[in-house]
């Protein structure tokens, strides 16, 4: 049997201020870094993969939080793009959030969507594409 404890108070107004139970999960303040790569754009010991690394070693030094997607479809990757950009514009607290896209699939999408992210001063975009 689970037992939840809600601790709750109140103002002098009457108004219910709900408290976090110290014993859940706390959201994440740690700063993360997403990744989009474009379809199957890892595994082939390629760019992408010299991208992987990189990020992994960066986060493992500095302490910071991934999330690296490949999708399997441009379908797949211009979802994953829409929703980086809604939870980015909509974001109402202060984790530092840091984009990049290094396919340049969905250079034409960023570009007309990167406006989206001013509203958020800890958003940051990396549209970098592979050299030639």
């Amino acid at each position: 049997m689970t037992v939840s404890l809600l601790l709750t108070c109140c103002t002098k107004e009457g108004e219910t201020i709900y408290k976090p139970n110290p014993e859940e999960e706390q959201p994440a303040t740690t700063p993360l870094v997403t990744v989009i790569y474009g379809p199957n754009g890892l595994g082939d010991r390629s760019y992408n993969d010299l991208v992987y690394k990189g990020v992994e070693a960066a986060a493992q030094k500095y302490g910071v939080r991934t999330l690296q997607l490949s999708p399997e479809s441009n379908e797949q990757g211009f979802a994953y793009l829409e929703t980086i950009f809604q939870q980015m514009e909509s974001a109402t607290d202060t984790v530092r959030r840091l984009f990049i896209s290094p396919s340049p699939l969905f250079e034409e999408y960023i570009r007309k969507n990167n406006r989206r992210l001013e509203k958020n001063p800890y958003a940051d975009l990396v549209q970098s594409v592979r050299p030639v």
